[in-house]
């Protein structure tokens, strides 16, 4: 697990309420299918707080992180930033797919530029799924979408 995007991982969710180290490690852990051990969590929260991004207080023997203005701002700082991060995250990737060969999961997340501007449609197609909607209806309004898509590409090759 990438140490920075778990640091930022780590500081957005506290900013969505008080948590504990235990509770963000168990959130972690349900979101990525792996825990973050405690020798890396702990010593990032200790570091966000020296930072002032986040503010700790004891309560019932435990530890409850709170965001502050600090680190309200690092938030945004880090949106402002989303695409050079993403940038870097698909460079990592399209290298690891180079030297692994891959054509599997990694291969999918090479284009995730693609997958960003694909979301809408995923989100809403599962959606109306999960509301019984007819998978044929459904994929006649995609198939409409493709026949438009296909439609912006200079030289129509059907031609």
């Amino acid at each position: 697990m990438a140490k920075g995007f778990l640091k930022f991982m780590m500081l957005r969710m506290i900013s969505d309420g008080d948590a504990t180290g235990y509770q963000l490690i168990k959130h972690i852990e349900s979101v990525t299918g792996s825990a973050p051990s405690t020798g890396s969590v702990y010593p990032m929260l200790k570091s966000m707080e020296e930072e002032g991004w986040i503010e700790g207080r004891k309560e019932d023997g435990k530890t409850f992180y709170n965001i502050t203005d600090t680190g309200r701002q690092r938030l945004q700082v880090l949106e402002e930033d989303k695409v050079e991060h993403m940038r870097r995250l698909h460079q990592s990737i399209s290298l690891a797919n180079v030297t692994f060969e891959d054509t599997g999961p990694l291969m999918l997340m090479a284009h995730m530029d693609v997958l960003t501007l694909l979301e809408p449609v995923l989100l809403e197609t599962g959606a109306l799924l999960e509301m019984d909607v007819d998978e044929e209806t459904i994929g006649e309004v995609v198939e409409v979408a493709a026949e438009m898509l296909r439609a912006l590409r200079p030289g129509d090759p059907d031609d």
